[in-house]
């Protein structure tokens, strides 16, 4: 609650909008929703502060977001209204990954191509003489493709349809000895990290600093029952691109093909925050 009380107390000093200064009473039902709501917005925003990389070396007032995004959060009457305020803060960021998307009951981001597969999933269909496997359902699990790499080492052409909730990667780890026709290399990752953490102002006293990581690039061998086939990843927005096939694709031994515009988020790691309202 200090932390908060903290937030709360800097908008009322510094903020220009005079809907800060009203008082959030907290001893009635809506009351208590709008400081838990508070404290969520101030949760993301020193999430946000220390791990996004945008803030490391591009010019964004991020206090300036919090102060703007505060007054939007306590006028807030609904849940949609909320989102908004919470997203009007992110959107300092311009970033198109870092934003607020709608859940469905059993916590998997909502997809038109997700939301069209009501039926029992078919994992292995063809087309001509192209193997067709679907790993968009919402209900695959790796169990399921147990038996699927006897048809993928068939297989001279293949198509995986990633569209919908993310791939386990278990499935794709599964599948990738079949593919594996000569080593191919991953993309790097990178990461902001922080040793200790140092003051606004004035010089540290322990050494302390923060800096950009890279991992190194996933290297994936050569498989013994590999063989060069022609291989496509159908992908939407909701998809999620596991570093094989984008090493793949870094070779130049697969298509990637997009149903409407493809994002950052299917090619970088990402971690996501429950926006709570309860």
């Amino acid at each position: 609650m200090s932390r908060l009380m903290f937030f709360l107390l800097a908008s009322l000093l510094f903020s220009h909008e005079p809907v800060c200064c009203q008082e959030v009473q907290s001893d009635s039902v809506d009351g208590q929703r709008r400081v838990a709501r508070l404290s969520k917005l101030c949760e993301i925003w020193g999430y946000v502060a220390y791990l996004h990389p945008h803030l490391a070396y591009k010019e964004i007032d991020w206090d300036e977001a919090l102060m703007s995004a505060l007054p939007q959060v306590i006028r807030a009457e609904t849940t949609e209204a909320f989102a908004e305020a919470v997203q009007s803060m992110l959107d300092q960021l311009d970033d198109p990954v870092t934003r607020v998307v709608s859940i469905r009951p059993d916590g998997k981001t909502i997809s038109g191509a997700a939301q069209r597969k009501t039926d029992a999933p078919r994992l292995a269909s063809y087309s001509d003489e192209t193997l067709i496997v679907d790993l968009s359902h919402p209900s695959v699990t790796p169990g399921m493709v147990f038996d699927l790499g006897a048809e993928i080492d068939k297989a001279d052409e293949i198509v995986f349809d990633l569209r919908g909730a993310p791939a386990d990667g278990t499935v794709i780890r599964r599948i990738s000895a079949f593919l594996r026709w000569r080593p191919v290399v991953a993309p790097a990752h990178r990461y902001r990290i922080h040793s200790g953490y140092t003051p606004q102002y004035g010089p540290t006293s322990g050494g302390y600093f923060s800096a950009f990581e890279v991992e190194a690039m996933q290297r994936f061998n050569k498989a013994d029952e590999g063989k060069r086939r022609s291989i496509a990843f159908i992908v939407d927005r909701e998809s999620e691109l596991s570093p094989f096939a984008m090493a793949l694709h870094r070779a130049g031994l697969c298509f990637i093909v997009a149903e409407g515009q493809l994002s950052e988020e299917s090619m970088v790691l990402w971690e996501s925050l429950r926006l709570t309202d309860d």
